[in-house]
């Protein structure tokens, strides 16, 4: 049997049509520790609103999950308070035989109606084959959410390509697209925690979330990932940098507190990013 890591489960998990929300068996909150996005879709709360709070505090109508039901049926406050009706299975997970440490609650059936238009799950960036901006965002607020429950701090890099419209201009856009997937591969390689996650975040921009030690450990790893990149020695002759395709940085870590968003987290990072940015071929020529 193949040995699935708790990274590719969750992963499984984020892209599933059926809404799906993950609470403690134990303890009278029964505290939410994972909602996917096909979940948020049905409510309206975004996964970082979910995780960390009691299924209670979004329970209008219902019962909490036991031993002895297979079913729910219950009403959700919805972000825009309007009652939302739920049946939901119920399904014991156990991390040792005995009483279940925890209930998953699923919603069957394709992904949900938001404000009236059906959306897709989360999906994959047909460039790169790394998750794309959506389930980037989604996970961030997902884990900014545990982050705050216990206390902990959350990391984020960006990556630039730099000059990558001077390559496609060079080599096209199949050469381009070649580029972005080798370094999109090469950043998702470097990470080194089952709960990291890399994307393709925009046109010529990655992002890289991460477990952390602190900023220092954030900005050491990202130096490492940066040299990655430049060490594919893919040639650049228009490059500003260097001869070889390279990558502009930006990190920034943060302990969540009180009604903090996760947006706060991704502008700390985009300021540390502009801060490191390569002068553009209008500012070379003025200068």
């Amino acid at each position: 049997m193949i040995n699935l890591t708790k990274k590719l489960l969750i992963q499984a998990l984020d892209q599933c049509a059926s809404g799906i929300v993950v609470v403690e068996a134990k303890g009278k909150r029964c505290a939410i520790v994972y909602a996917n996005e096909a979940f948020s879709d049905l409510t309206g709360w975004d996964p970082g609103d979910l995780v960390g709070r009691g299924l209670r505090d979004f329970l209008a109508h219902g019962d909490l999950p036991s031993a002895d039901a297979s079913e729910l049926e219950h009403r959700w406050r919805s972000r825009s308070d309007a009652p939302v009706e739920l049946t939901l299975r119920v399904a014991p997970l156990y991390q040792r035989p005995g009483l279940p440490d925890y209930w998953m609650l699923s919603h069957p059936g394709p992904a949900a109606v938001r404000d009236g238009r059906l959306r897709e799950p989360a999906g994959t960036d047909t460039v790169s084959g790394l998750p794309n901006r959506r389930v980037f965002e989604d996970v961030l607020h997902r884990d900014w959410g545990m982050a705050r429950r216990d206390g902990r701090e959350l990391g984020v890099i960006l990556f630039q390509v730099d000059a990558m419209d001077s390559y496609r201009q060079v080599f096209g856009r199949h050469a381009a697209d070649a580029c972005l997937r080798k370094v999109g591969h090469a950043i998702s390689g470097a990470l080194r925690r089952c709960g990291d996650l890399a994307a393709r975040v925009d046109a010529d921009r990655f992002a890289a979330l991460v477990g952390t030690g602190g900023e220092e450990e954030v900005t050491a790893f990202a130096t490492e990932i940066a040299d990655r990149v430049r060490d594919l020695a893919i040639h650049h002759p228009r490059s500003p940098v260097a001869r070889f395709v390279t990558v502009s940085t930006g990190v920034a870590a943060m302990v969540p507190s009180g009604d903090e968003p996760a947006e706060q987290l991704l502008a700390r990072c985009e300021r540390s990013l502009e801060s490191n940015l390569p002068p553009s071929d209008e500012q070379q020529a003025s200068g």
